[in-house]
C-alpha cells in the first residue's frame, strides 16, 4: 500500500466535503474522524457533523451515537453532541427504514438545515454520511442528495480488496449522475486480512478505479494501524486546508 497519491478534486473556496463510502462497514468514521484530526492538527477549527445515525445503544436512558462523538471528539469538543448527531435511531438500517420502524419520517429539509448550522459557524465541514450514496433517507431523498442540495463534493471510501472495482465505479456513477463532484476514492482495509485476495488484485485496484472513473485514489490505509492512516491521510488535510483557503498548500 502506498501513501497519498494523487490531489484531491476541490473547488477552490470549498468549505465542506461529505464523506461517504460504498457500503456500511467500509470506513466513513474512521476516515472522517483521522481527517478531522488532521485538519485540527493543522490549526482548522473543523465542523462535524453526522446528521442521521441508526444502530444507536441506549445510554443513560438516551440514544447514544458512537459515530457523531467519536466525530466531535476528533474535531476538539467545541460542538455538543446533539449538533454533531441531531438525528439518532435504535434500529441498524437505512434512514428511511429505522424511522418508519419508530413511527415517524424524516423531514430532508430539517437535515439540511442542521448541516448548515455547522457549516456556517466553521470555515471548513466534513459531513459522515450513513451507509452509502443511494441510502435512502425518505421518499425521492437519498444520501447523495445532502450533497447535491449543499454542492459539497463526496469523498468516496471503498474497500481495499476483491470486488471493489465495481463498488467504486458504482459510487463515483453515482455522484455524477446527481451532477455532485466526485473528491476522490480511498481504499481502506476495513478488516483484518487473510491473504485470500491475490496481491495483484489488491495492486490493480486502485489503478483501474482511477483509469476507468478519473477520480483520484487518494490514499490506501491499512488495517488497525492509526497512526499510519493518520500520516497517510494528513496530506490530504493539507491540500483540503489549502483548497479552502484559496490555493495550494
Amino acid at each position: 500500500m502506498t501513501a497519498s497519491r494523487s490531489r484531491i478534486q476541490l473547488p477552490a473556496g470549498c468549505r465542506g466535503l461529505m464523506v461517504s463510502a460504498t457500503g456500511t462497514g467500509v470506513g466513513k468514521t474512521h476516515v472522517s474522524t483521522l481527517l478531522a484530526k488532521a485538519l485540527r492538527e493543522r490549526g482548522v477549527p473543523i465542523g462535524v457533523i453526522k446528521p442521521i445515525e441508526t444502530g444507536c445503544a441506549l445510554r443513560d436512558g438516551e440514544l447514544f451515537p458512537a459515530d457523531g462523538d467519536a466525530l466531535r471528539l476528533a474535531a476538539g469538543e467545541r460542538q455538543t453532541l446533539d449538533e454533531a448527531c441531531p438525528l439518532r435511531f435504535a434500529l441498524p438500517a437505512a434512514p428511511w427504514v429505522s424511522a418508519r420502524y419508530e413511527g415517524t419520517a424524516i423531514n430532508p429539509e430539517n437535515v439540511l438545515s442542521s448541516i448548515r448550522r455547522v457549516m456556517q459557524r466553521h470555515p471548513f465541514t466534513i459531513v459522515e454520511g450513513a451507509g452509502g450514496l443511494l441510502v435512502p433517507i425518505s421518499a425521492g431523498f437519498d444520501m447523495v442528495d445532502i450533497a447535491r442540495r449543499l454542492n459539497l463534493p463526496v469523498l468516496l471510501v471503498a474497500r481495499a480488496r476483491l470486488g471493489t472495482i465495481n463498488d467504486a465505479r458504482l459510487g463515483v456513477e453515482a455522484c455524477r449522475s446527481r451532477g455532485v463532484t466526485a473528491a476522490g476514492v480511498i481504499l481502506n482495509q476495513n478488516e483484518p486480512p487473510t491473504g485470500g485476495d491475490h496481491p495483484y488484485v489488491l495492486k490493480s485496484n486502485g489503478w483501474i478505479i482511477e483509469q476507468t472513473t478519473g477520480a483520484p485514489i487518494l490514499a490506501e490505509l491499512p488495517w488497525n494501524q492509526p497512526a499510519e492512516c493518520l500520516a497517510r491521510l494528513s496530506p490530504i488535510a493539507g491540500e483540503i486546508h489549502g483548497l479552502a483557503a484559496g490555493g495550494p498548500e
